[in-house]
């Protein structure tokens, strides 16, 4: 498994025209046509994070790598054998490639508004939460849930309807970052 952390303004101008030019056509039109620059910069620059991932973890170039959606959004990979999945929080880009199936997601470390707990968390994820001294679990859940249904490709659904003492997930701080990786 090898992971892959970026920040957006890493990406210069013309490997962002390179990667739509490498896009299939169908995904090049939709980004073009996002209106929030933000957002079109951050699917521009994660598929060339992904492109460019996969590429150095398969030993090929960045332009052999086509990236494919499922019809719930998920990236894959077109005729190769190796998972990928992508995240973004602020102004970073994480991207995880593995042999397996697998999901990442993260998170600008804060706090979590606490109006938001009923719909993130089991009864379980919040005694889990109670009983551990670190300051980061109820964050440390809410990524891994996240991780869990990008590596699922069912898009994220019901956040309750799992809970974290039944998901593999790995945590680590980067760059004051939460980087989440399920497998």
């Amino acid at each position: 498994m090898e992971q892959f952390l970026a920040k957006l303004s890493d990406f210069s101008h013309s490997e962002k025209e390179k990667c739509l030019s490498l896009m299939e056509k169908e995904r090049r039109e939709y980004v073009l046509s996002i209106r929030n620059e933000k957002r079109k910069n951050e699917c521009i620059c994660g598929e060339w994070l992904l492109k460019t991932a996969a590429a150095k973890s398969l030993n090929l170039r960045a332009q052999d790598i086509v990236i494919a959606r499922s019809e719930r959004g998920k990236p894959y990979l077109k005729g190769q054998d190796l998972f990928i999945s992508l995240s973004h929080s602020g102004n970073f880009l994480a991207a995880v490639t593995h042999q397996s199936p697998v999901g990442i997601d993260i998170e600008i470390i804060r706090d979590i508004d606490s109006r938001i707990e009923k719909k993130l968390y089991t009864e379980n994820d919040l005694e889990t939460a109670k009983n551990s001294n670190d300051p980061l679990i109820l964050l440390k859940i809410w990524t891994a849930k996240e991780a869990y249904f990008k590596m699922l490709g069912t898009g994220i659904t019901d956040l309750k309807g799992i809970s974290y003492k039944d998901i593999n997930a790995t945590h680590s701080v980067k760059d004051g970052l939460l980087i989440t990786v399920v497998e």
